[in-house]
């Protein structure tokens, strides 16, 4: 009973009893000194420990009855403290003695007894001494964890509210980069369409043009074929030959081959024909979009990685723990050239035997660093004059 209203009069963030009791809007009470710290540790709003509702400096009231009722309560538990001493409920007399061997209280004719006998006895009063003192140490313990813990509790809400606000701002990175890259694409296929749109227009115009000769030598061809096919409807023999020596001869040595022209043993048997589709042939598909028709993705992935530049950040940004170091073996001297070494790993070693000519402008190094558990963030730059004999580090 008393240690259940003993609970009744502590602070949810200390654990003791209240101290100057105080309260919030939530209906919620503490110590004073209690939710003062939580509201001078809290970074953004500060929140109740118990149900995260916000409140501020003008919210904490003074609560006057929960004051007056801690003082009435810690009053009665000390009664009870005081009350007369435990009696053995066998032997009716007063438990003066703890048995340390079965931990419990005893009194005088207990320990007589042969339930008892060889146990180790200590006065009640000298245990409890011993025993609150211990108790003491414990309660300590514990409420300084307790108050660790509850000056955790708006360090670790101020960290959530970060983790809240960088994926705000990495969210809106990760979108700018992606529409970028939508962006790129959208006019790359509007420019490859553009182009396969050009290449389709220039093949179906000469087609066009093949198709308007073809369709020219048709006609005049028709015309010639029906003219030859209305003069053999000449049934006499003198209309015909007038037809003939007016227009049919001229029409038909059109026709024949040019060395025919001039043969005087050519006979109609005999005669050859010029054909007009010699030169006249059917133009073939050929639109073609090269390499774009089956490496299309490819080609644009090349073009993008091209596009896409490396974000640097610079010196009061960079991570602290990112230390770039350079130093100078060898003095520089007029019209030397400058190296830029890396070290290859070999045996558990570094050789200095690689260099590279170090260039102005920036320079990017991308350092594996494997499962090696001991390896730190950095990278170490040798920069120094060109020389023919390298040393082994």
């Amino acid at each position: 009973m008393a240690s259940a209203l003993s609970l009744q009069i502590q602070c949810p963030v200390c654990l003791c009893d209240f101290t100057d009791p105080v309260s919030l809007p939530c209906k919620h009470s503490y110590c004073r000194q209690c939710i003062t710290s939580v509201l001078q540790n809290s970074v953004s709003q500060s929140k109740c420990p118990e149900c995260r509702l916000p409140f501020s400096q003008k919210d904490i009231k003074t609560n006057r009855p929960l004051r007056n009722m801690v003082d009435v309560t810690r009053e009665h538990l000390q009664n009870l403290s005081s009350q007369e001493d435990m009696l053995c409920p066998e032997h009716e007399d007063k438990l003066k003695l703890f048995c340390e061997t079965d931990c419990e209280l005893v009194c005088l004719i207990c320990k007589e007894e042969d339930e008892h006998r060889g146990h180790t006895f200590k006065p009640a009063k000298e245990v409890a001494e011993t025993s609150k003192e211990e108790l003491k140490g414990a309660l300590s313990f514990l409420a300084d964890e307790n108050r660790q813990l509850s000056e955790m509790i708006p360090k670790q809400d101020a960290e959530m509210v970060k983790t809240k606000h960088k994926y705000k701002n990495l969210l809106a990175l990760m979108s700018a980069e992606f529409e970028g890259l939508h962006q790129f694409l959208r006019e790359k296929e509007k420019e490859v369409k553009k182009h396969l749109e050009e290449e389709e227009s220039k093949a179906v115009m000469s087609m066009q043009r093949r198709m308007s000769t073809i369709k020219e030598l048709l006609k005049e061809g028709k015309e010639q074929e029906d003219e030859l096919q209305s003069a053999l409807q000449i049934s006499h023999a003198d209309r015909f030959l007038q037809w003939w020596s007016e227009t049919g001869f001229a029409v038909v040595e059109q026709i024949k081959l040019k060395e025919n022209e001039k043969s005087s043993k050519a006979t109609p048997s005999s005669a050859v024909y010029a054909s007009r589709l010699g030169s006249i042939k059917i133009t073939p598909d050929f639109l073609t979009f090269g390499p774009f028709e089956t490496h299309l993705s490819f080609f644009i992935w090349r073009e993008m990685l091209r596009s896409i530049k490396p974000v640097v950040k610079c010196a009061t940004t960079m991570d602290s723990n990112l230390k770039l170091s350079f130093s100078k073996d060898v003095e520089q001297q007029d019209g030397s050239e400058n190296v830029f070494a890396r070290f290859p790993k070999i045996q558990n070693r570094y050789r200095d035997d690689r260099t590279e000519n170090l260039r102005s402008g920036q320079w990017y190094w991308e350092v594996d660093v494997e499962v090696d558990p001991n390896w730190n963030l950095g990278l170490t730059v040798r920069h120094y004059q060109k020389r023919r004999n390298i040393p082994v580090l």
